[in-house]
């Protein structure tokens, strides 16, 4: 007996997002206010660009929200999302990746959150609930096939999260639509087991075609920056202008795929930099010249800017433009290979002796009176001593 039977198959698929949220701060300990993020990562080969303002891109917490300045991002690369970044910098105040602001506010139970382009097309999706972990105790949560975890770092890990490989992120984080594939036709005499086995081989074939190996990478988030520059040495500059850059991380860098650049003049770097550690680039060793009427000097890893700094105006002459603790810059004494030094201490006590100063001034303008009170009474006694002592004259003289 000839049989017809007809396996339709079907598969799930996913819409591929281009942007994948891959950890959220949902619940901050302590107060929430302005210190919520979400990591986002560009998993696809292209360039985005953020746009901000009212005709620009959205995120959704239940309600849109936009972002308030434009920002570009390169493929493979995590940018931050923020409620502030004032107070995000204070949280992680070593974080040197890109960071946009947006008036957002996360849900403390359960939540999802969306991000939308300039053409309403929905870029970014996923879903957390407070059962994930990081509900008020300081850790954030990050999503691993499409489930989300809490983070064993407590403040999390923005920039540096350990993320599976970048094909099977695409896969994971694709909105699930169901397609039906066209039917297979199979047509001939069987038997029960010729039918059974000629499936499982489809099925085989088809599962190992969409089979996936999971495994793990660390996106390298490099932990370099420039901490110092003297753009106006004293006399001559040859020689003289140097560029110092810190490695704030806990591993050794190689710099042979970093390169600064000043103004137009790329300089390749190379050699090991240690952890907490400085090294040196002067204008002696590299053929380089800082302007001294403002300049941009930029760090880049694997063709990706990672870092820049800029000044306006005129130099002053023998001072470097250094780095400050809270991430802003000054103008100090150059200290290349060390840590920066700003003169605070020295200003308040020139401010403390000032005060103390005015204050001496006060007091002796409060005594001035008293002491003029003092000498007025002083000539009074004096002359009531001459009157009684010439009256005693007087009377004696009467009775001689």
């Amino acid at each position: 007996m000839r049989k017809t039977i007809f396996l339709f198959l079907f598969l799930t698929f996913k819409l591929c997002f281009a942007l994948t949220i891959t950890e959220i701060m949902y619940n901050p300990e302590g107060n929430d206010s302005g210190r919520e993020w979400i990591e986002v990562l560009n998993n696809t080969s292209e360039i985005i660009t953020i746009l901000g303002g009212r005709n620009g891109w959205r995120i959704n917490d239940g309600k849109n929200h936009l972002f308030e300045e434009n920002l570009t991002i390169f493929p493979d690369e995590i940018f931050i999302i923020v409620q502030d970044k004032n107070f995000f910098l204070k949280d992680y105040p070593n974080f040197q990746g890109k960071i946009i602001q947006a008036n957002f506010s996360l849900k403390n139970e359960s939540g999802k959150i969306q991000i939308f382009d300039e053409n309403k097309r929905l870029r970014a999706e996923i879903s957390y609930q407070n059962s994930c972990g990081g509900d008020g105790n300081g850790y954030s949560i990050f999503f691993k096939n499409g489930l989300c975890q809490e983070n064993k770092v407590k403040g999390g890990t923005p920039g540096n999260l350990l993320v599976k490989d970048k094909e099977e992120i695409k896969i994971e984080q694709k909105e699930k639509t169901e397609i039906p594939i066209l039917p297979i036709s199979v047509t001939s005499t069987v038997t029960s087991s010729i039918l059974s086995e000629t499936s499982t081989e489809i099925f085989q074939e088809l599962e190992n075609f969409v089979k996936t190996e999971e495994k793990t990478i660390e996106i390298f988030q490099p932990t370099i920056i420039i901490s110092e520059f003297l753009p106006n040495p004293k006399g001559n500059d040859q020689g003289k202008e140097f560029v110092e850059i810190y490695n704030y991380g806990d591993e050794v860098l190689s710099l042979d795929e970093f390169a600064l650049w000043i103004g137009k003049k790329k300089i390749n770097l190379s050699g090991k930099i240690e952890p907490q550690e400085y090294f040196l680039i002067t204008n002696k060793d590299y053929n380089f010249y800082i302007r001294n009427q403002g300049e941009d000097l930029k760090l880049y890893f694997d063709n990706k800017e990672i870092f820049s700094i800029s000044y306006n105006g005129r130099a002053p002459e023998g001072k470097s433009f250094s780095r400050k603790e809270d991430n802003s810059w000054e103008f100090t004494e150059p200290t290349p290979g060390k840590e920066n030094v700003f003169h605070k201490k020295e200003t308040q006590i020139k401010t403390n002796d000032q005060e103390a100063e005015v204050s001496e001034k006060l007091a002796q303008a409060k005594t001035l009176p008293l002491q003029k009170i003092e000498e007025k009474t002083g000539m009074f006694y004096i002359l009531g001593s001459l009157i009684i002592i010439l009256f005693l004259v007087f009377l004696i003289w009467f009775k001689l």
